[in-house]
Parts: structure tokens; C-alpha cells; sequence
């Protein structure tokens, strides 16, 4: 019986098993190495198409929000190029205007144009605070951690949560959120000479 040669890959792989054998074991550390390098994610970060302006009046009532705020900021922005839909939210001494662009929209060249047409309004109320102009981003958490000080230093523990903040910033997370920690306060002691020379009432 005449002996099948075959010339293709196959047949080389089957004359030479070593050179198979190798040839698995670089694609295996290859597909590691690979592995190794990949970034996964369940739910991946990505930018929103949206821009929201938010606007703060103190003690101002939603339908004087709506009137002075609300719908100067909405005519202005109501001929945006490539505006999909505009939404907006009148509460009390709250204006929020929220801006979905169509897909493909250069979202960065967007938002420099809104700020400058609301920027360029002036028939907002003075007592009304400078408009807040952002672009939403959606972050998925990755972690929650909860420092705890046994000696109840809270100022050690404050110095050592924006250290840790930085190494995380600096490992790649790209931000991270504190709730709890207490606000700064200054205090400031002068003798009670120096009071009675300034003439405060003590």
C-alpha cells in the first residue's frame, strides 16, 4: 500500500511534532500575555451625548425660576446644531436644562458653544449663582472602601484618604468620591487685650 504523504500544514505538523508542540506553547503565551494586557469591564465608561446647564437661585420660587432662568437659558440654546432634544426642570431656587446632541456630535466643540451663549445672557437675576455648565460622564463603581480611625484623628485620617485618593487617581481610576468626612473649620484665638483694643463686643 502506497504511503500518503500529505505537503501541507498538516503534514508538516505531523512529521515534526515537536515543531507543533511549540507552536501551541507560543500561541498559549501569547493569548496570556494578551490577557494579561486587556482592560474588561462589565459596564465600560463612556460619554453621554448631553450637557446640562445647572443654574442655583436661592430662595427663589419654581415659577420665577422658570421665568427668569429656565426659559432665557432654553431660547438661547434651542438652535444648537445638532440638538436632539431639550429637556428642562423649574424647582424652588433650582433651573436645570439638560441638552441630548445626536450621536456623532462633537460633544467637546458642543459644549464650548453653550457656554458662551449663556454666558453671553443678561437678563439673569443678579442673586442667581454663575450657571454650572457640564458634560455628563457615566462612571462604574469599581470599589467602596470605609477608613476608620481608632484613635479619632480626624485630620490624620483626612490626609491619609486624599493620599490614598491620589495613588488610586494615579493608578488609573479615573475618580474617586468621599462622603463623611467632616467639613474645615479655622478657628482663630487672640488674646483678650487685643479684643478689648479692636473694640468687638466679646
Amino acid at each position: 500500500m502506497p504511503e500518503f504523504r500529505s505537503h501541507g500544514l498538516i503534514g508538516l505538523f505531523a512529521r515534526h511534532p515537536v515543531a507543533a508542540n511549540l507552536t501551541m506553547l507560543i500561541m498559549l503565551l501569547m493569548g496570556a500575555v494578551a490577557l494579561m494586557k486587556l482592560n474588561v469591564q462589565f459596564f465600560p465608561n463612556f460619554s453621554l451625548d448631553v450637557v446640562q446647564v445647572r443654574v442655583v437661585w436661592p430662595g427663589a420660587s419654581a415659577e420665577d425660576v422658570e421665568r427668569a432662568i429656565t426659559t432665557p437659558i432654553e431660547r438661547a440654546l434651542r438652535t444648537e446644531d445638532g440638538l436632539d432634544q431639550m429637556s428642562s426642570i423649574s424647582s424652588e431656587g433650582l433651573s436645570l436644562v439638560t441638552l441630548r446632541y445626536k450621536e456623532g456630535t462633537p460633544i467637546i466643540e458642543a459644549l464650548d458653544r453653550v457656554r458662551q451663549k449663556v454666558s453671553s445672557l443678561r437678563n439673569l437675576p443678579q442673586d442667581a449663582q454663575k450657571p454650572v455648565i457640564t458634560h455628563l460622564q457615566r462612571y462604574e463603581r469599581i470599589a467602596k472602601i470605609t477608613l476608620v480611625s481608632e484613635r479619632g484623628d480626624l485630620m490624620a485620617l483626612r490626609a491619609w484618604a486624599h493620599r490614598f485618593e491620589r495613588e488610586l487617581l494615579d493608578a488609573g481610576v479615573d475618580k474617586v468620591d468621599f462622603s463623611g468626612l467632616p467639613a474645615l473649620r479655622l478657628n482663630a484665638e487672640l488674646p483678650l487685650e487685643a479684643l478689648r483694643r479692636s473694640g468687638r463686643d466679646l
